[in-house]
């Protein structure tokens, strides 16, 4: 289990490396082959793993049911990447602990969640990135989130572990990663099946 969770990780340092070394979203605007008018788009593919309860609960710095809303979009400072803020107002904390800051009495604070895709315009020319692991949120939402902490320095800024997201409808939970179905098939059962198993894995781990 230790080297397939290492694995996960790794493979985000390789996305990220690639994405580093890949051509600038500013040359590929510049472009002179690009037709007037059309827009540049970019995307990734990065596979997410198969994961068990077990394993998404232990590589996962916080797990929540919250309603998300899309903030905004943003080129990330190496210019190769568009990334999108979202706001997470959590509605059940299922796994690790909410940062200080996203507590206040009587008021529920959104947490954020960074993750690839969005769209933003660059120079007039509209830049589109598709994350193709994973469909798009739905604003207004409810989602089951597995969580990596995004950056120390940044209290309460999250990104998806491993394309773990669900969408809660009801008594469904449904994954948004491409074959979700056959990555997440512990997820196969209702939605309290799922949060009872969560909860055992979080107690166990």
């Amino acid at each position: 289990m230790k080297s397939r969770l290492a694995a996960v990780l790794g493979l985000g340092l390789i996305l990220n490396s690639s994405l580093l070394s890949a051509q600038t979203i500013s040359d590929r605007v510049r472009e002179a082959s690009r037709e007037p008018g059309t827009p540049v788009v970019i995307g990734i593919l990065g596979e997410p793993m198969p994961l068990s309860v077990q394993e998404l609960t232990k590589g996962s710095d916080l797990i929540v049911e919250a309603r998300v809303t899309r903030l905004s979009s943003r080129i990330n400072p190496a210019d190769t990447a568009v990334l999108t803020n979202f706001g997470l107002v959590p509605l059940r904390v299922l796994g690790g602990t909410l940062p200080d800051a996203s507590v206040r009495p009587g008021v529920a604070t959104p947490l954020v969640m960074t993750s690839y895709g969005g769209e933003v315009v660059r120079d007039g020319v509209t830049v589109r990135a598709e994350n193709h692991d994973l469909e798009p949120f739905r604003d207004g939402g409810i989602y089951l989130l597995f969580l990596k902490k995004g950056n120390d320095k940044m209290p309460g800024v999250y990104t998806l572990f491993n394309a773990a997201a669900f969408e809660i409808a009801g008594s469904v939970v449904r994954p948004l990663a491409s074959q979700g179905a056959d990555l997440f098939r512990d997820f196969s059962d209702s939605h309290d099946q799922v949060v009872a198993r969560v909860l055992a894995a979080v107690r166990a781990r």
